[in-house]
């Protein structure tokens, strides 16, 4: 008896065998130990990249068909990266980094073999806020704006007239590049302009200026690396006001209205927090590991967009939507879905970074 099988069922046949092949396969590479990346992020990030990470991992992502790959993140902030204190070498470093700012990769050594994956992963702008009723006395209740100028003029003052300090919050730029952003931004209101003349900064008319800022700003120091956090468990006991990015302003926004109202407004010269992703591309650097940095930084631009969204930071590839909640829930107090962009400040050399630093010590 003869017995023959149509073309129908011998491609039945093959399908089922090659699924079956590639669910063998896929059992089998996820048996496998996985291959792990190191990706270091500064603080300002960590909460965002850390959730990233885990629902990466929870994931189970396979690269090349071959190769579970695992995300082990690490935090280190930018300034470390620039004055080498990592001691990061070609036997010991991470296998990317996220900084906060582009600029950041400008001013690391040369010697650290970085590549850029990603100039943006998402971004953060600066957004002056404060507890209300300082706010309407900066601004004299709505007449002005609220920003640098009329900042000053009420730091010139010292106190309030409840005989309270003026306190200026701001991330301590000795160890955030938040805070370079934040005294940059002072220099290049007082002069008008984005470009920023290091000179500027020894003019007597300008130290002059600054002092009062100076003065209130002193506090900050003793803050945690959070200043919104600190603002929302202290009030005005930790600061009046503040000029801080918009994720650590979002993050807290539930604590801070709490027993209090807040305000926000954007301000009007803006420094790139725009956390790009390198690679670290040197000899020993496998295909693997390329492979590996470029598969995570492509679930942060596009998956992992929601995630940054739901911590405070402004997606690089999306509009914001309905869907994006603090974002929302900010606007009753002048939080925006879009903002204003601001005069950018981008062309600031290391040296002239470094001199801003200065200000405060």
């Amino acid at each position: 008896m003869r017995f023959e099988i149509d073309r129908t069922t011998i491609i039945l046949v093959i399908f089922i065998l090659v699924i079956a092949a590639i669910f063998g396969i896929n059992q089998f590479v996820q048996l496998q130990p996985p291959f792990e990346i190191i990706v270091v992020v500064d603080p300002l990030a960590e909460d965002w990249i850390r959730d990233a990470a885990t629902q990466y991992n929870a994931d189970n992502v396979i690269i090349n068909n071959t190769t579970r790959v695992q995300v082990n993140v690490q935090v280190v902030d930018d300034l470390d990266v620039w004055r080498g204190s990592p001691g990061w070498n070609s036997q010991s470093h991470p296998d990317a980094w996220i900084p906060s700012s582009s600029l950041s990769l400008d001013y690391a050594p040369s010697s650290l073999p970085f590549e850029t994956i990603d100039d943006t992963l998402a971004y953060t702008p600066l957004v002056w806020g404060g507890f209300q009723n300082r706010v309407d006395v900066v601004t004299g209740n709505g007449t002005q704006a609220f920003d640098w100028t009329a900042v000053q003029a009420v730091s010139a003052g010292s106190s309030w007239s409840d005989g309270g300090f003026v306190n200026m919050a701001i991330n301590w730029p000795t160890g955030s590049m938040a805070g370079v952003a934040v005294l940059s931004g002072s220099v290049s209101a007082y002069q008008q302009n984005v470009n920023i003349d290091r000179s500027i900064l020894s003019d007597p008319d300008f130290v002059t200026w600054f002092q009062p800022l100076e003065d209130s700003m002193l506090n900050s120091q003793r803050l945690s690396g959070n200043p919104a956090q600190a603002m929302a468990s202290r009030g005005t006991s930790a600061a009046d006001f503040a000029l801080l990015p918009e994720s650590q302003w979002l993050e807290q926004l539930d604590s801070l209205t709490e027993n209090a109202s807040v305000s926000f407004s954007y301000s009007d010269y803006q420094f790139p927090l725009d956390f790009p992703i390198a690679l670290w591309a040197d000899s020993q650097t496998t295909d693997t590991h390329r492979t590996a940095v470029q598969s995570f930084a492509s679930y942060l631009t596009s998956e992992g967009q929601s995630i940054a969204t739901d911590n405070g930071f402004r997606p690089a590839n999306t509009v914001l939507d309905s869907s994006a909640s603090l974002f929302i829930a900010g606007e009753a107090y002048g939080i925006l879905l879009e903002p204003p962009q601001g005069q950018m400040i981008t062309n600031l050399d290391r040296g002239t970074a470094d001199a801003l630093i200065l200000l405060l010590n």
